[in-house]
């Protein structure tokens, strides 16, 4: 029982500390350690600001979870923060120079963003969540050190950019209505599990970096568009574009995650819609569900590296192919000069690349008093 409240200045403490009970308050404080501090609570603790003073902080169960609401700053080689199955959640900025940050199983809030310039960064089954709700975009920078995360998740809470000259993996990623965006070619991105795209807010902007999607895809609306690197489909997951998927892909590589495995099968499911503006093409299957009318565009030598199944006929999957594909979306096509109610039958047109300048389609008609158009020209940008 009892209560501790410190309304302002530091609290100083090293050694262990163990609350079960009671109550114990610091949201205005400054927490800083006398030596290495073991800390073992029964509820959250909300502090103001950090000082480690080149000193390991562990916190000791999965009910001491810890708040900071100031920045913190790791840059002596001897500070850690080491939250296990705790939960951390960090107002401000991280930055890291020295030092070591883990967790093993809790979930990591960034609420603006994380900066490594050195240092350790471990996350171990745990979820790491980059944002706020209230701001607009947050960064994960990676200049120097080391972060092992390929057994974590990442969540969305702002748009985000990742920076790294290594690159980064991840358990999954939920995208949770955001938008991502790779910011250079070394910013690479590889998800164990499947993505999943099902908003039409959620788009991922690859840059030159590549995209790995080792455990599949499954896109129904949304975008995701490139300007170089790899996208790389799953061999053991379904990679299934529907609906109003679209993928715009400008001089990219598409490929198998391992094409010395084989081809990675992509399917069209509905009316996605895939255009390949240059780049190249290898060891993918692709493959379309019963009735779907989605298209493949390719323009600017589109080329086939090798074992391109489907992607090798006429019409709207033909490489580098030009004109209209037109689907008609009623058959009632048949006319009848008996009196009665005008038939109405819908088109839908698209064209089989991406033009380079806009272009306008013109429909006509043999005899308007038997057949009318409705609009008599379509307009594409």
């Amino acid at each position: 029982g009892g209560m501790i409240s410190v309304a302002s200045g530091t609290f100083a403490l090293g050694g262990d500390f163990t609350k079960n009970g009671g109550a114990l308050f610091l949201e205005d404080t400054t927490f800083a350690l006398l030596s290495d501090l073991q800390w073992t609570c029964n509820f959250l603790l909300e502090i103001n600001q950090l000082e480690l003073n080149n000193l390991t902080l562990t916190l000791g169960s999965e009910s001491s979870d810890l708040k900071v609401n100031n920045p913190l700053i790791l840059d002596q080689i001897n500070e850690k923060l080491i939250s296990g199955a705790a939960d951390l959640e960090l107002n401000e900025l991280l930055s890291i120079s020295n030092g070591e940050l883990s967790s093993s199983g809790g979930e990591i809030r960034l609420n603006n963003g994380l900066d490594i310039s050195g240092g350790k960064v471990e996350f171990l089954n745990s979820s790491l969540l980059i944002g706020s709700e209230l701001g607009s975009q947050v960064s994960l920078i990676q200049s120097g050190g080391s972060l092992l995360a390929d057994t974590s998740s990442l969540q969305l809470i702002q748009n985000l950019i990742l920076q790294s000259t290594e690159g980064f993996s991840f358990q999954s990623l939920d995208m949770n209505s955001r938008e991502l965006s790779l910011a250079s070619e070394t910013s690479s991105l590889s998800l164990k599990e499947k993505l999943i795209v099902d908003l039409v807010s959620e788009k991922i902007d690859t840059g030159s970096a590549d995209l790995r999607l080792e455990g599949g895809i499954q896109m129904s609306t949304g975008e995701i568009s490139s300007s170089g690197g790899t996208i790389a489909l799953s061999l053991t997951a379904e990679n299934h574009f529907q609906n109003d998927a679209v993928m715009i892909l400008e001089n990219t590589a598409l490929e198998s995650v391992d094409p010395d495995s084989g081809s990675a099968i992509m399917t069209l499911d509905g009316e996605p819609n895939i255009s390949l503006n240059g780049g190249i093409i290898s060891f993918i299957d692709l493959q379309r569900t019963e009735g779907t009318i989605g298209t493949v565009s390719t323009r600017d030598g589109v080329s086939c590296s090798e074992s391109c199944n489907g992607f090798d006929e006429t019409g709207s999957y033909g490489l580098n192919t030009h004109g209209l594909y037109r689907h008609v979306v009623s058959s009632n096509w048949k006319l009848s000069e008996a009196k009665g109610e005008r038939k109405n039958a819908q088109i839908s047109v698209k064209l089989l690349s991406r033009p380079l300048e806009q272009v306008t389609v013109y429909f006509s008609s043999s005899d308007v008093s038997e057949v009318t158009m409705d609009p008599y020209q379509l307009t594409f940008d």
